[in-house]
């Protein structure tokens, strides 16, 4: 078990063996030492775990952007929100994710298509993570930029981290 998965006392060496995917990705995005490339990395790493977990709980076979609804929809995820939308750290970051304007990936030719958070609400923010990540993913964050598109990426992943974290430590039994 590497340094990270202390920080997170609930894991024991079972869950790594019981969900050795997940659990390679979340301990992964842990990584708060300089084995991380940026901020990105951390965020893609957590991306990563948080796609598994909707594949383990919704199917294999379904597109991301089903996967996206079922997510909205799915009470464990909503739980999880709930549980950590009150704690300072993940409202303070909350917060300011809904201070950006997200581009919309599925018309990259249309810059006026953007996304924001309009409400307190876990629908609007699993949407808004899913579009940073295919930012990320499909070229529209520059990691390197240490403008908005930088800090997007950082506050992303410190509102995805909480909730990954939540979920996993509620719902997953080893």
């Amino acid at each position: 078990m590497s340094t990270s998965t202390k920080k997170a006392h609930w894991i024991t060496p079972s869950y790594f063996q019981k969900y050795p995917f997940t659990m390679t990705w979340f301990d992964r995005a842990l990584r708060d030492d300089k084995s991380h490339i940026d901020d990105g990395d951390r965020f893609i790493s957590l991306w990563i775990c948080f796609n598994s977990i909707m594949r383990a709980e919704f199917g294999e076979n379904i597109p991301d952007h089903q996967l996206i609804e079922n997510a909205k929809q799915f009470d464990a995820f909503k739980l999880s929100f709930n549980s950590v939308f009150t704690t300072e750290k993940f409202k303070e970051n909350f917060e300011k994710l809904k201070t950006f304007e997200i581009m919309d990936m599925r018309d990259p030719h249309n810059d006026l298509k953007i996304k924001l958070i309009s409400n307190d609400s876990w629908e609007d923010l699993v949407e808004i993570l899913y579009h940073i990540r295919c930012n990320l993913f499909h070229g529209r964050k520059n990691i390197r930029d240490f403008g908005d598109d930088y800090t997007i990426v950082k506050v992303a992943y410190g509102v995805l981290l909480p909730l990954v974290e939540e979920y996993l430590s509620s719902y997953l039994k080893t």
